[in-house]
């Protein structure tokens, strides 16, 4: 999942007051598509004239807020220096997956008998190399401190975005979603999710910003960074 960037300031920026509410929701539309099919910014007119009418991008170009482009191809103005490229979206995820791969492969491995289960069979061959248990894999996966403290050894393995966060965003989701039948299972099913679905996004503010894991869970709740200080180092 990817997310388009807007600016909390945005509403009453002076282009989105000259666009006005019409040409902003269009905007956001093909912003979203744009986002979830790694454009980088760029749509066809064809798609554009199926959110919305002619005179609205027009509105849009003029206040530039929107490029239109050769061949019948638009783009987003600037979409790149708010939002990460393709090519950055994929190698992300490529990252993610074999850290991913590696994890859970460092987590099965220990629990399986060194003869495959029987009694009597042949013996597996010694690795070629030491196989590590879950705790040390857990421990070498955390990569820095959030405000100054260290973070608990059962870290995560998405880049040392710690168990905490993925926690305290299923309470605050359950808030959100309030009577739900059985609280327990709800949460540990809403942080798996948010794991798999979010821990790209995760890990880069993470590393990004100064966050303790609550407000990390607060953000990614939200969609967005807001008055949280970036790293400088």
């Amino acid at each position: 999942m990817t997310w388009f960037k807007i600016d909390d300031g945005s509403a009453f920026n002076a282009k989105v007051l000259a666009a006005g509410n019409e040409a902003w929701g269009a905007f956001c539309r093909v912003g979203a598509v744009c986002s979830q099919q790694l454009t980088d910014g760029y749509f066809s007119r064809a798609l554009a004239l199926t959110i919305a009418p002619k005179r609205v991008w027009d509105r849009l170009i003029e206040v530039e807020l929107v490029d239109a482009l050769d061949k019948g191809e638009m783009r987003i103005h600037d979409y790149l220096q708010r939002n990460p490229s393709k090519e950055q979206v994929l190698r992300e995820r490529a990252l993610a997956a074999a850290r991913m791969t590696r994890v859970r492969s460092a987590i099965v491995r220990p629990n399986m008998p060194p003869n495959g289960g029987g009694t009597n069979g042949p013996t597996s061959p010694s690795p070629s190399r030491p196989v590590p248990n879950t705790n040390s894999v857990s421990r070498r996966l955390v990569t820095h401190d959030a405000n100054g403290e260290r973070p608990d050894d059962d870290e995560l393995s998405t880049g040392g975005v710690p168990n905490e966060t993925w926690d305290a965003y299923a309470e605050l989701k359950l808030r959100q979603q309030g009577n739900v039948k059985n609280p327990g299972p709800w949460k540990r099913s809403t942080a798996t999710n948010a794991r798999t679905e979010l821990g790209e996004q995760a890990q880069r503010w993470w590393h990004d910003y100064v966050l303790t894991p609550r407000r990390l869970a607060e953000c990614l709740l939200d969609g967005q960074i807001r008055n949280v200080q970036r790293r400088t180092t």
